[in-house]
């Protein structure tokens, strides 16, 4: 089984006296895989500042993969996203359970033909190099491994410099002070004494004004010789947070549909909820599949889904923790398809159903009308009639963009479905055409006989300028062009 071990810890270079920062930690980890930010995993943090996981990364394949994580903070503020690279190679790494590095080989300032290799000892490489022979300058040393197997990892590339002053002649170099300043005022810089090697830097930042600052610091030697400055910056908040007390309320969902909020009076430090029935509702699917179920007598639609169930709670300030998502579990989701009656008439507008929705559109008719819906975007449209039963349909693009859908119906009631629209749009336009045919019509000499449309879905007695639709006693559709 192939896994992934990632060890991160929150270091703090700077010890600031402001009440927020002071007691400030990592609360939530959430991590994803390849990029899927909506199939993100959320992890609790132990408070500490530390996040340490396994992950199994047996379902996988081989390749290039990635991870990204982001951290949020006890005031419920979340970190820039990271995100490492990782490669499952083609091998299994279980045909190499036994894999170690066995030697590792090193060069100097770019000299690959000159390597020297290094044997370990356990997994540990111990290398200890005379520089004496160097110039003084910048220099590099190169670095890498080789295993079992006869990989070699990608090298591992370090500058370093020797000063013009021997080294021998201060043995007992080390930091003798740093000095710090404030927003890039350099004329106004503080020292700090050392430690036995430590310096503490703890900062009164009640004086200065919210927004973002900036610290600068640099350490000095034996030697007197400066380090290079280290730039950090911070925020201070415009608002002091308020005080927490506990778990004011908390939120609950399934898929991406809506939210359900609990408040939570009073306050308490743990959620716990044990023996608690939550009312499935309101379900939003992730797709509607072309399978879907129509049932006509409640006008609902029925999608069978596989859906996960996720809780957040957030504490007396309005800060959220970090969202928990179950896995997913199979389930029949209803789906109310918001019926719109049809007439014949000019084009209805709509909203153009977004994803795991579904536009549904009711018309009352007779069974042995022919029946045409202009529809303004490429999308998935079904029709059904009374009964539940699919109608055959006729589909014609036409060359403005609409498409026009046909069918003959064998009942009273006849229904039409949206969904999956193939372009992001905000609303949409529907026409019905509905053609009652006469005896004359049904009539042997009447066969070819046709009935002729606007774009807007009104009969017209003849052809005008532009464009018309056409259809005949047989049920089909042309787009006739005058000029």
């Amino acid at each position: 089984m192939k896994r992934l071990l990632i060890i991160l810890l929150a270091g703090v270079g700077v010890c600031m006296n402001n009440p927020v920062a002071a007691q400030n930690t990592m609360q939530t980890c959430e991590y994803w895989f390849d990029y899927d930010f909506q199939g993100r995993k959320s992890v609790a943090l132990s408070g500490n500042n530390e996040f340490s996981q396994q992950f199994d990364l047996s379902e996988l394949p081989r390749g290039l993969h990635s991870i990204g994580l982001r951290f949020q903070d006890s005031n419920g503020l979340w970190g820039a996203p990271l995100v490492r690279h990782f490669v499952i190679p083609s091998a299994p790494l279980d045909n190499h359970t036994d894999n170690a590095i066995v030697s590792m080989e090193y060069w100097l300032d770019y000299d690959f033909e000159h390597r020297t290799a290094l044997a370990n000892d356990n997994g540990v490489v111990e290398i200890a190099l005379d520089f004496s022979a160097l110039p003084s300058g910048l220099h590099s040393i190169a670095y890498r491994a080789l295993d079992k197997r006869g990989i070699y990892q990608p090298p591992v590339l370090k500058h370093f410099v020797i000063p013009d002053t021997p080294l021998a002649e201060y043995p007992d170099n080390a930091i003798v002070s740093m000095e710090y300043w404030l927003d890039y005022d350099v004329d106004h810089k503080y020292a700090l004494t050392n430690d036995n090697g430590a310096v503490e830097l703890s900062l009164d930042l009640s004086a200065l004004m919210p927004g973002v600052h900036s610290i600068t610091y640099r350490a000095v030697d034996v030697r007197g010789i400066y380090m290079s400055p280290v730039v950090k910056h911070f925020v201070v908040p415009s608002i002091p947070e308020p005080a927490v007390t506990g778990i004011a309320a908390y939120e609950y969902w399934f898929n991406y549909g809506p939210r359900k909020r609990i408040e939570v009076d009073p306050a308490v430090p743990t959620l716990v909820l044990t023996d608690e029935q939550i009312d499935i509702t309101d379900v939003v699917p992730n797709s509607i599949p072309s399978d879907y179920r129509f049932d006509t007598d409640t006008e609902t639609v029925y999608v069978d889904d596989n859906v996960f169930f996720g809780i957040q709670a957030f504490d007396d300030a309005g800060h959220p923790s970090g969202a928990v998502l179950s896995d997913k579990f199979a389930m029949t989701v209803p789906v109310n398809p918001q019926m719109i009656t049809l007439e014949t008439a000019d084009p209805i507008k709509f909203a153009a159903p977004r994803k795991g929705h579904i536009q549904g559109f009711k018309s009352e008719c007779n069974s042995t009308d022919s029946l045409t819906w202009v529809v303004s975007q490429a999308s998935a449209f079904t029709a059904y009639d009374v009964d539940g039963n699919r109608l055959q349909l006729s589909k014609t693009k036409l060359n403005d963009g609409n498409i026009v859908y046909s069918a003959q119906s064998p009942t009273t009631t006849v229904y039409a479905l949206i969904h999956d629209v193939s372009e992001a749009v905000d609303s949409m336009t529907i026409t019905y055409i509905r053609t009652v045919p006469t005896s004359i019509e049904h009539s042997a000499s009447a066969v070819g006989s046709e009935v002729t449309y606007d774009l807007n879905g009104r009969r017209i007695t003849q052809l005008r300028r532009g464009v018309n639709i056409v259809r005949t006693s047989d049920g089909s559709v042309r787009k006739v062009m005058v000029h």
